[in-house]
């Protein structure tokens, strides 16, 4: 089975979640628009080609305060 996940990491914790659940492309809408810095095309690099393991790092703290 071919499935994105992300993990997302905050102050000290962490958060998986899938396209599986429930709100998945609510919750892609919601975070283009908090974080504009994110290539808008980064799923579609992701699932080329499918199956293959791919991580992306979508946003940066670190890097965006610099």
């Amino acid at each position: 089975m071919d499935c994105i996940y992300l993990n997302i990491e905050f102050g000290g914790g962490n958060l998986n979640i899938h396209e599986d659940l429930i709100g998945w492309n609510e919750f892609l809408i919601e975070m283009q628009k908090r974080f504009p810095s994110i290539d808008p095309k980064w799923h579609e690099i992701l699932v080329q080609p499918p199956f293959e393991r791919k991580e992306v790092v979508l946003f940066n703290r670190q890097k965006s305060r610099t």
